[in-house]
């Protein structure tokens, strides 16, 4: 394998994409604008959510380890940072993206 340059390896962010409304693709369409802002996003999963009545998109950083990202995302979808819901199934990722609707 190549040699990656030193300082600037970003490592790969594991995403999961829920959909918390009843909009078709919504979860598909935070999908596609955070790969395209950000390269190093790798996809493990897109689903609905438990709950579909979410009026924000809501960014959960499961691993605790990716603040700035869940934060930067967040303001990318318009959305807001916060712990997992209530109810909701904790997904293998280490960010959750939950979408929603006003």
């Amino acid at each position: 394998a190549p040699e990656q340059a030193g300082g600037s390896a970003t490592t790969a962010v594991r995403i999961v994409y829920y959909n918390g409304t009843t909009t078709a693709g919504l979860s598909g369409a935070a999908e596609k604008a955070v790969k395209a802002a950000y390269g190093q996003a790798e996809t493990m999963a897109l689903k609905n959510a438990t709950k579909s009545d979410y009026t924000t998109t809501l960014v959960v950083d499961l691993s605790g380890k990716h603040p700035q990202e869940a934060a930067r995302i967040a303001a990318l979808l318009n959305g807001v940072t916060g712990p997992l819901p209530a109810g909701e199934a904790r997904p293998d990722g280490d960010l959750l993206i939950i979408s929603g609707k006003p």
